[in-house]
């Protein structure tokens, strides 16, 4: 962000093409940025002007909020969009349990077939993905692309494992991954890249 709040898209440019570099996809609007703090009108143009770069690498994009209508309005835009996938996060604040989470998921799913990640981080959302909503909805749509599991415990990532084995299921904590990998887990949705491209690559 520049001084006065806008978005400094010269160092967002940068930051996209140092990824590029290094051979990882990018996921913008994600939660360990500014993503949430901007309005719907700059998310729309961070959306677009990432896409306009025509990187040589796959984008996803963050949807994450709690008012469902907003958020399949902002998948809908994304669809004219096209990014190669969409991170899907359970509703801040609400804490749905395990049918509130799968209705969730299912209507914003319902809403596209651009692939798409689910994102367990109860640590900002407050309630923990339960481990029987992957597996529900990989039975539903076939553009289920994995899970970005960030629960901080390995014992709940093999839990979804066995419940899901079939679900690709990627580390969303850097320090974790060597432990997820062990248990199953296919690769990493990282923090660490945003300052280490090459070596988290």
């Amino acid at each position: 962000m520049n001084t006065d709040g806008s978005i400094d898209y010269d160092s967002f440019e940068n930051i996209l093409k140092k990824q590029e570099e290094a051979g990882n996809g990018v996921l913008v609007l994600g939660s360990t940025g500014e993503g949430l703090n901007l309005n719907e009108e700059e998310k729309r143009e961070v959306v677009t002007f990432t896409k306009g770069l025509d990187l040589d690498i796959p984008m996803m994009v963050g949807v994450g909020g709690f008012d469902l209508p907003a958020q399949a309005d902002f998948i809908h835009f994304c669809n004219e969009i096209e990014p190669d996938a969409l991170l899907l996060v359970t509703p801040l604040y609400a804490k749905p349990g395990a049918e509130g989470q799968f209705e969730w998921f299912s209507e914003l799913m319902g809403e596209t077939e651009i692939p798409c990640m689910l994102y367990n981080v109860p640590s900002r959302t407050g309630v923990k993905m339960h481990p029987s909503v992957p597996a529900r909805l990989s039975q539903e749509f076939d553009h289920l692309m994995g899970v970005k599991e960030a629960s901080g415990s390995v014992e709940e990532f093999k839990e979804f494992r066995r419940q899901a084995p079939d679900v690709n299921f990627y580390s969303g904590d850097d320090g974790l991954t060597p432990a997820f990998s062990k248990e199953g887990g296919v690769g990493l949705v990282s923090v660490a890249a945003n300052v280490w491209p090459k070596a988290t690559a």
